[in-house]
């Protein structure tokens, strides 16, 4: 398995390149497709083979590519048992293509915190040298909130509303309170009547914790709405006094970005990032759909949003940009059955908006068998090591959420019982899976550990640890690629 396992990552990558059909070893098959060809138009559901035979690999040069596996071909006839299934997708790199049309709404905070360590000052420079590089025909809108937020430009044009953009970002000034659930709400606003043909996006930065007095349930509603209507919300933080989980949460619930700054001074890089991706936006509205069995239930995911009715999983991941590649790791719970033989299978779906064209695009394969055995070696005969070393690593990250949770609340023990019982299980999980990602992943966690253990969730330093470490976990769940 150790071998196996080394030879799928080392050509994975190589393979979602190529233009060719492999047969696959086990019944655990891995599936990869692409939306289009290199040059030609975008392939819908009447052009692109619907159903791809079980045990084979196949791959597209093309603009979008996707993977979808499972942990497990056998499962036990006599115990339940854990199976994961995974699916990535992804767009290929495009450079010199024509770019999707944008608008792109900046929510800066200017709160009395933002006057302390230069913060505002550093958040007027990059703010204005942002709009500097906006194309013409691209939108912008600027939101700045304390107490209370106003909109200093409505939404237009970049040529025609630049200039008083920078005016107004340079006259921005820290004082008030901060009040994200409201500003949030006047964000969206200006998007209102806006082109859905156009890459809508809210940028939201903030250095402090709301005091809207909105429940983060209700601001997560607002967030969520957006995203119902095409919107990403990304969400900067800026040092360690912003409510880290409402702000994750923001972006989680939209399909956004999260990201942590340790100062403004790297807000300039950040939203060029952030346009950068609208421009380049290949795909959006991805959903996948996984069918599963009878006596097989859904217990979790990670890495996108996932919805379970009956027997569906829904997983949707929002908007896909060149260079983009995201994973979602669903686990699934087999429950235990008295005779072996077939369970049935694992189908899966996907389907999309082509951009800039705009035109739906499905996929969808044979499904991918599941069979009951009592027999140990062709339960381990039938495992695909890639997809079981990712559902390892991701059940691993969420338990290392909760040890760091239970840290936060000043629950030491709890937080030593999960962190040490965590690491355990991934030494022993890699014992038989050889795996130098779950190793590096161990080495992470046992630094955490030291790192906490020297620190207190009181202090500047145990609340900057906190969000790196959040940064680092979330990167490991979903293996995002994105810059």
């Amino acid at each position: 398995m150790k071998r196996l396992l080394a030879s799928f990552r080392t050509h994975r990558r190589r393979i979602l390149q190529s233009i060719l059909v492999l047969a696959v070893a086990t019944s655990a098959a891995a599936l990869v497709v692409a939306s289009r060809t290199a040059r030609g138009a975008p392939r819908t559901a009447d052009d692109v083979p619907r159903d791809v035979p079980d045990g084979t690999l196949v791959s597209w040069a093309g603009r979008v590519h996707a993977t979808a596996m499972v942990s497990h071909g056998a499962v036990s006839a006599s115990s339940a048992q854990s199976v994961y299934a995974t699916v990535t997708v992804g767009a290929d790199p495009t450079p010199g293509a024509e770019r999707a049309p944008s608008t792109f709404v900046l929510v800066v905070d200017t709160s009395g915190s933002m006057a302390t360590g230069d913060k505002i000052a550093f958040a007027r420079a990059a703010a204005d040298r942002f709009l500097a590089q906006v194309r013409d025909d691209d939108e912008i809108a600027l939101v700045a909130y304390d107490s209370s937020p106003r909109v200093l430009v409505s939404r237009g044009a970049a040529r025609d509303v630049r200039e008083r953009a920078r005016a107004a970002v340079a006259a921005l000034v820290a004082a008030g309170g901060t009040n994200i659930g409201s500003a949030l709400r006047v964000g969206i606003g200006e998007l209102r009547g806006d082109s859905a043909d156009r890459i809508r996006r809210i940028v939201l930065v903030s250095d402090g914790i709301d005091e809207s007095g909105q429940p983060p349930e209700t601001i997560a509603a607002v967030a969520a709405s957006a995203a119902a209507a095409g919107i990403a919300v990304t969400t900067v933080g800026v040092g360690a006094d912003y409510n880290e989980p409402l702000m994750t949460r923001l972006a989680d619930v939209s399909f956004g970005n999260y990201h942590f700054l340790r100062e403004t001074g790297d807000l300039e890089r950040v939203l060029e990032i952030e346009y950068g991706q609208m421009g380049a936006t290949m795909a959006q509205n991805l959903v996948a759909e996984i069918e599963l069995p009878s006596g097989v239930s859904f217990v979790r995911a990670s890495g996108a949003a996932a919805q379970a009715a009956g027997a569906f999983v829904t997983l949707r991941f929002g908007s896909l940009f060149g260079g983009d590649e995201r994973r979602a790791v669903v686990e699934l719970r087999s429950d235990p059955r008295r005779r072996e033989g077939p369970v049935g299978d694992v189908r899966a779906r996907l389907r999309w908006s082509d951009r800039p064209w705009g035109r739906p695009v499905t996929l969808a394969w044979k499904g991918m068998p599941l069979v009951a055995t009592g027999d140990a070696d062709r339960l381990a005969a039938l495992t695909n090591p890639v997809a079981l070393e990712e559902g390892v690593e991701v059940t691993a990250a969420q338990r290392h959420d909760e040890a760091k949770a239970a840290w936060e609340r000043g629950d030491v023990a709890t937080f030593h019982q999960i962190a040490e019982d965590n690491i355990a299980h991934l030494r022993t999980d890699n014992a038989s899976l050889g795996s130098a990602s779950v190793a590096a992943q161990i080495q992470e966690y046992e630094e955490h550990v030291r790192q906490f253990e020297a620190s207190t969730p009181q202090s500047a330093d145990g609340r900057l640890l906190v969000k790196d470490v959040t940064v680092a976990n979330r990167a490991r769940a979903t293996r995002d690629v994105r810059p």
